[in-house]
């Protein structure tokens, strides 16, 4: 699960080197991906996580 954020990580990098901002459509790709680990990991609860620390880790 936790390799769909490689993507977010690449397109950070290239963000960051060409000093601008991603278009609207990679934004919204980000957020929903943030949101949908967000949601798998912890079933939409603050205080439960569905794995365990070390696959976090890992």
């Amino acid at each position: 699960m936790l390799q769909f954020l490689v993507l977010v990580v690449v397109i950070a990098y290239v963000s960051l080197s060409l000093k601008k901002w991603s278009p609207k459509y990679q934004v919204i790709g980000i957020m929903d991906t943030l949101i949908g680990l967000f949601l798998l990991l912890t079933n939409a609860s603050i205080t439960v996580l569905l794995v365990s620390s070390k696959v976090l880790f890992w």
